[in-house]
C-alpha cells in the first residue's frame, strides 16, 4: 500500500516472560528452555533484573513449542516500519514493560501465554492511539482526550465480565499444551457476581441475560455505579438501542458524573430526536448550569410541540439565568445575583444547579 500512502499501524508482539514456563524444552541440554527459565527466575529472586530479563528472553525462544513469538519477529516488525514511510510502529512490548515489573512482560499484563488481561488491553489501545496521535492523522483535543488511568477506571467492564475471564481461562488452561489443574481449594463464591460468571462461563446463561440480571440486582441493592457499568457493557453491543442510553443518561447524573450524563442524552437525542427526549436533553443542561446550550433543545421543542406558553416561559427565565451568570462573572461572590440564579433554577425544576448558586448566596 506504499504506493498509495495508505497509513498501516504494525504492532510489536508480546508475551508473558516471568509468568509461563517453556511448553516444551530440550530434555537434559544444556543452555534448554528449562534451565534458562529457572537461571532467569533466580536472578530474579536476587533482583538481578537486567539479567533475569535476558535469560527470560532467551528462554521464550528456545522453547520447543512456538506459541510465543520470538524476538526476531519484533526485530522484523521495527526494520519494517523504517522501510516504509507509510508503516508506522506501535511499539507495544514497550508499552507493556514500561507498566510491567522491572520490565518484565508477567501475569500482571498477561493471561495465559499471549492474550492481554484487561490491563493489558488498555495498554494495548493506549499503545495505538499514542501512535496514531503521533503521525498526525488526528487532531486531538487535549481536554477530550482520555489518559489511560481515566480509561482504566472507566472501561465498560463488569466484575461478572471480569470473573468470566477468569473462570474461563482456568478451564482453558486444564487443557494442553498447559496441562494445569484447577487448585484443590479452589472456591467459586456466593455473590451475585460470581455466580452469574460461573453460569456464564459454563455456557448455562447467555451474556446478555447474566448483564441484565447484574443491572436488575444492582438496582434492587441501589448500586448505581454497578447498575451504571452494566448499562454501559450492553450498550457496546447494542449501540443503538435507546433504552439503555436513557438508563445511561439518568444513572450518570444520578451517581453525579454530569458530563456522562449530558454524553449519553445527547446521544440518545442524535439516535431518537422525540419531544420527549429533546426535553430530557435540555433538562440535564440546565440541572447541570449549561443554560446556553439548553436554548437550542428548548427551541426544538417547540417547533416539535408547536407554539407554547409554558416553554415561553420557560425561555423567558432561562435567558435571565444567562444574563445573571454574566453578571455574577463581573461580581463574584455577590450574594443577591447568586441567590436570584439559585431561584430562578427552583422555579423550573433544576435544583442541583440551584444549589450550587445557592452557596453564593449563603451569608
Amino acid at each position: 500500500m506504499q504506493h498509495k500512502k495508505i497509513p498501516i499501524f504494525l504492532s510489536t508482539l508480546v508475551s508473558n516472560e516471568r509468568g509461563l514456563k517453556p511448553f516444551i524444552s530440550a530434555p537434559g541440554k544444556s543452555g534448554s528452555a528449562d534451565e534458562l527459565f529457572n537461571l532467569a527466575n533466580a536472578a530474579y529472586a536476587a533482583g538481578n533484573y537486567p539479567i533475569a530479563k535476558r535469560q527470560y528472553d532467551k528462554a521464550r525462544d528456545l522453547d520447543l513449542l512456538r506459541f510465543r513469538a520470538p524476538e526476531a519477529i519484533n526485530q522484523e516488525i521495527v526494520a519494517l516500519t523504517k522501510k516504509y514511510s507509510d508503516v508506522h510502529l506501535v511499539d507495544t512490548k514497550q508499552e507493556f514493560e514500561q507498566h510491567s515489573p522491572h520490565g518484565i512482560l508477567g501475569s500482571e499484563t498477561i493471561l495465559e501465554h499471549v492474550h492481554p488481561n484487561l490491563y493489558g488491553y488498555a495498554l494495548l489501545s493506549d499503545a495505538f492511539y499514542q501512535s496514531i496521535k503521533k503521525a498526525d492523522l488526528i487532531k486531538a483535543q487535549a481536554d477530550k482526550e482520555m489518559p489511560l488511568d481515566m480509561l482504566l477506571k472507566e472501561m465498560p467492564v463488569t466484575k461478572v465480565d471480569s470473573l468470566n475471564g477468569v473462570y474461563t481461562i482456568m478451564m482453558l488452561e486444564t487443557g494442553w499444551p498447559f496441562n494445569k489443574p484447577i487448585p484443590a481449594d479452589f472456591n467459586r463464591g456466593t455473590t451475585i457476581e460470581e455466580q452469574l460468571a460461573g453460569a456464564l462461563a459454563v455456557g448455562k446463561m447467555s451474556w446478555l441475560d447474566a448483564i441484565n440480571m447484574l443491572f436488575q440486582y444492582s438496582v434492587k441493592a441501589n448500586d448505581k455505579k454497578t447498575a451504571l457499568k452494566a448499562v454501559e457493557a450492553v450498550m457496546l453491543e447494542y449501540p443503538q438501542n435507546t433504552t439503555y442510553q436513557i438508563y445511561a443518561g439518568r444513572l450518570s447524573f444520578e451517581v453525579g458524573d454530569y458530563d456522562k450524563s449530558v454524553y449519553y442524552f445527547k446521544l440518545l437525542y442524535d439516535n431518537d430526536p422525540t419531544l420527549e427526549n429533546t426535553q430530557d436533553m435540555y433538562l440535564v443542561l440546565l440541572k447541570t448550569d449549561q443554560p446556553e446550550k439548553a436554548l437550542k433543545y428548548i427551541d426544538d421543542a417547540a417547533q416539535l410541540k408547536g407554539n407554547s406558553q409554558q416553554l415561553e416561559s420557560l425561555k423567558t427565565i432561562v435567558n435571565e439565568i444567562i444574563q445573571l451568570k454574566a453578571q455574577l462573572a463581573a461580581s463574584p461572590g455577590s450574594k443577591d445575583i447568586g441567590g436570584h440564579i439559585a431561584m430562578d433554577y427552583r422555579k423550573i425544576g433544576a435544583d442541583e444547579a440551584a444549589n450550587k448558586y445557592q452557596r453564593v448566596a449563603a451569608p
